[in-house]
């Protein structure tokens, strides 16, 4: 931020690109760009930014009593020019508590923080380390300063997800708590702000295995902007932007990705869906003991621009996939003990227009199918070795909406199901020993993605989302064909995303999808039966 000219985390940070080369890198690209400014820049024209810059930052305070001039001039001015704006607090934590400093920062940007598409997350300006007051530690500090703005938020109606902003060395100050906050880095390597990142120093600091915003100068020359400014770049594209960036998921939170899930055995449920922050959130059912964690959800961290798939070989193994907000694949397994690699996820790489779904059918054995480009879907797999193709991903056709669903029933079985583009109905793809068949049309009104499982050879169950957003059931018996014979089974539920289903045996399957109020919702059928639906809590996002 440009509030103070020389920062004390500058030393850290390897060198400083000039005016010149800045403008030169800075042709509009696929990268969307952005910009950070105070009242040190007076009054900009918005018009004029607006011909190069996608997206900004303006301060609005500062400490415990701190105005910035030129906040409502720019925020007023910037949203009318088209640009994407939010509001930024740079914080004295050493002088402070957070909550004195959030509620400064919440009585000037309450006015402002709107679900109208056009404003930016806030954020947290963490710049000064010589300390903290009220809190234990900077994360502490964070945290609550962050919460209390989420809530204040919350309680007029509007959800957010705020911004951390730090260097890529000072946040080496920061313990792995601080995941829950999008990553705004600085640093000013040099690197093309189109190819390059903020973590070529000190990335063993990257608590969140991503970045979401780099600021990669402090000596832009913008169009519309007197002199040198700081100058930003967003991880993904422009649409990633507005879903990851924009306050209220760019003005709607009517529909979320599903929530996902998968068995290792008869009585176990392990569920993945993204929460707060983007990161993906874990909790699992053991028999005898109930759902695990009791009281929240597990944090296993990354920065998703849709929702994970997960697949598991066997008895404490799980690999878990999102894409990342480039759009590309990332995947982190769990081998009983720990959530590896940390703490970064692997870039499988590609390009995702869905989330993932994924399933094993053995040992060292993992399906992956995405939804990319012309609305194709795509295979990956792991074959005990290597990703395979080792370069790109196998196109098995189709035009698809939403996420596909894939499920196995044994050794060189797959089964891939997707909403089609234009009728909405079930389609299926299906793979027997290196050989793509289909799509076969299965019928239905679709309103979502597909879910899919099998307990066992010769059987598939399907769950979509359909008319007034109930959750709807088709399976498959080979001998018998597709039922129910004329249409889907009405399951219920009042959902808001896509469902996800998973089986730890014959006649039972568990099935989830988040609800009107966010939680997690589980209903599960058990030897014929179905039961009533149930929550298990949470903010799915």
């Amino acid at each position: 931020m440009t509030v103070f000219r020389n920062r004390s985390f500058r030393v850290q940070l390897a060198l400083a690109l000039t005016a010149t080369s800045i403008a030169a890198i800075d042709a509009r690209a696929s990268r969307p760009l952005g910009l950070d400014v105070s009242s040190y820049q007076g009054s900009p024209s918005w018009s004029s930014i607006a011909t190069g810059r996608d997206f900004a930052f303006v301060k609005a305070t500062e400490g415990a009593t701190i105005n910035d001039s030129s906040y409502s001039y720019n925020m007023s001015h910037a949203k009318s020019a088209g640009v994407l704006v939010g509001p930024y607090h740079f914080a004295h934590p050493n002088l402070n508590s957070p909550g004195t400093e959030s509620g400064h920062f919440w009585s000037i940007i309450n006015g402002n923080i709107l679900a109208d598409g056009k404003t930016l997350q806030p954020v947290l300006d963490f710049e000064v380390f010589s300390g903290v007051t009220g809190a234990s530690s900077y994360s502490s500090w964070a945290n609550t300063f962050n919460g209390n703005i989420k809530s204040n938020a919350k309680s007029k109606g509007v959800i957010v997800e705020p911004v951390l902003y730090t260097s890529s060395c000072s946040a080496c100050n920061f313990g792995s708590s601080v995941d829950q906050w999008i990553p705004w880095i600085a640093n000013y390597n040099g690197q093309s702000s189109q190819t390059g990142t903020p973590w070529s120093v000190c990335s063993s600091c990257d608590v969140w295995s991503d970045w979401t915003v780099w600021q990669y100068s402090d000596s832009g020359a913008v169009s519309g902007v007197s002199g040198g400014c700081d100058v930003d770049v967003y991880h993904g594209t422009l649409a990633s932007l507005q879903d990851v960036l924009v306050v209220d998921g760019n003005t709607t939170s009517s529909y979320a990705p599903a929530p996902e899930a998968v068995s290792w055995g008869s009585g176990r449920i392990d569920v993945v869906a993204r929460g707060g922050g983007d990161a993906i959130y874990h909790k699992y059912y053991i028999s005898g003991q109930g759902w695990l964690p009791s009281d929240h959800f597990e944090d296993i961290g990354g920065i998703a621009n849709n929702g994970p798939g997960i697949a598991s070989w066997g008895v404490n193994r799980l690999d878990v996939f999102c894409p990342d907000t480039s759009d590309s694949l990332r995947h982190k397994y769990f081998n009983g003990t720990d959530w590896l690699p940390t703490p970064h996820w692997e870039d499988i790489g590609g390009t995702l227009t869905s989330a993932p779904a994924a399933v094993s059918w053995g040992p060292n054995r993992i399906d992956i199918i995405v939804k990319g480009g012309q609305d194709n879907l795509y295979h990956k797999w792991w074959d005990g070795s290597s990703w395979q193709p080792s370069t790109g991903f196998e196109n098995i056709g189709g035009t698809a909406v939403n996420q596909p669903g894939i499920c196995s029933w044994g050794t060189n079985r797959l089964d891939v199901f997707y909403r089609g583009s234009g009728d909405n109905n079930l389609h299926h793809f299906w793979y027997i020993s290196g050989v793509w068949n289909g799509p076969e049309n299965l019928g239905g009104t679709l309103t979502g993605g597909v879910s899919a499982v099998s307990w066992g050879s010769g059987r598939i169950d399907v769950v979509v989302r359909g008319g007034q957003n109930h959750i709807y059931h088709k399976y498959y018996i080979s001998g018998q064909g597709w039922l129910p014979s004329g249409g889907f089974e009405d399951i219920g539920g009042n959902a808001t995303s896509a469902p996800g289903i998973c089986s730890w045996g014959s006649g039972r399957l568990d099935v989830f999808c988040r609800g009107t109020d966010n939680a997690l919702w589980h209903n599960w059928y058990d030897n014929g039966t179905w039961n009533s639906w149930q929550s298990l809590g949470g903010v799915l996002e």
